[in-house]
């Protein structure tokens, strides 16, 4: 990056950028990851998988751990509009 022959300028963009970078990064971490916590964060996702997959079974979707992650995702989106339509009916 050229910034005008100023290292002083280019030295403050840089540490601008890792600032806002870090910043970033530290949106997308999951609160508890650590796997000697009861409810970390794979924990928490495994239980909403499995709930999911105990609903489809509910709603007569066959063997839905077996559905390809688009199948999955069509079902469960298929519901979420169903029952949208159904609560403005």
């Amino acid at each position: 990056m050229d910034y005008g022959g100023n290292e002083e300028g280019a030295e403050r963009q840089r540490k601008i950028v890792k600032i806002v970078d870090n910043y970033l990064l530290s949106l997308q971490k999951p609160k508890e990851f650590r796997s000697n916590q009861e409810n970390n964060y794979l924990n928490q996702k495994d239980l909403a998988f499995e709930e999911m997959v105990a609903l489809m079974e509910e709603m007569g979707v066959r063997n839905p751990k077996k559905l390809s992650v688009f199948e999955f995702q069509q079902r469960i989106e298929h519901y979420r509009k169903k029952k949208k339509s159904n609560n403005k009916g």
